[in-house]
Formats: C-alpha cells, structure tokens, sequence
C-alpha cells in the first residue's frame, strides 16, 4: 500500500487538530470555577493535557497539578481547579480576592476586617460579638462598646 507524502501530511494535521481541539476543551473545563479533575475523569484529563505542556495566551502551567493551566495572576487550587486572576484559593472551593483574608472556612473578610466564627466579618473598628440574648447570634459591635 503506497501513500503520498501530501496524504500522510494531511492525516497528521487532522490528527494533530483532533488531539488539539480535544486539549483545548479539557483546558476550558478544567479552568472553569465548578470542574473537578473527578468530574472529566482523571484519566482523560492526565492522558490529554500531557500531550501539550504548554498553555494558551494569559494562562500558565500550574507547578503542582500536572498539565493544568490557571489564568496568569490566578491562583492554581488543586484537583484541576482555579481561581481567576486577581484571587487565591483559600479552600478547595472558595476563592478570595487578592484585598481579603479568608474567614472560617466559610467565605472572605476584606483585609483589615474581622472574621467572626460563623463567617461574616466586622468592619475595621469593630469586633464579633455573639448576644446571649438572641439565641446566640453574632452579630458585631463598635469597639470599645459593650453589647447586649
């Protein structure tokens, strides 16, 4: 059986754009803020992305998740999971933006603020405060300033 130089050519570029087009989509889900290498199959996901070692434009390689690319300024998670540029990952489902400090395990406080134990934050010039009275709430309170 004889083939063409310009047959084999045009097998391997087809090939070469399949291959492509399918790492292009396992990027683009991989990134996505809800994806989880369990959710594409891992196996897929390894076997795809380590054929490409290198990211698209405004994306890197992340360090410590094999062929996974995150946006550049991001922050690369873990398990195929990123944070956009501008933020970090404070769980393995919360991200912060880069002015916050994480709170709780629950969400993000602005820097500077106070996180109370059940994730929502006092302003500067204030503290948390959890009333007895109402059922054990918190709620916050002015510095200085006794609450009830």
């Amino acid at each position: 059986m004889r083939f063409s130089i310009s047959s084999l050519i045009v097998v391997g570029a087809y090939m070469l754009n399949t291959v492509s087009a399918n790492v292009e989509q396992v990027e683009s889900i991989a990134t996505s803020q809800h994806a989880t290498a369990a959710e594409l199959g891992s196996r897929e996901l390894a076997g795809l992305l380590s054929k490409r070692a290198t990211c698209d434009s405004g994306f890197g390689l992340c360090p410590n998740d094999a062929g996974v690319c995150c946006p550049l300024g991001g922050d690369c998670c873990g398990n195929g999971r990123c944070c956009g540029a501008g933020s970090w990952c404070y769980t393995a489902s919360i991200c912060c933006g880069n002015d916050a400090n994480g709170c709780a395990n629950q969400g993000c406080c602005p820097k500077g603020s106070n996180c109370c134990a059940d994730g929502n934050c006092c302003p500067s010039g204030w503290y948390c405060y959890r009333s007895p009275s109402n059922g054990g709430a918190i709620r916050c309170c002015p510095n200085g300033q006794a609450c009830a």
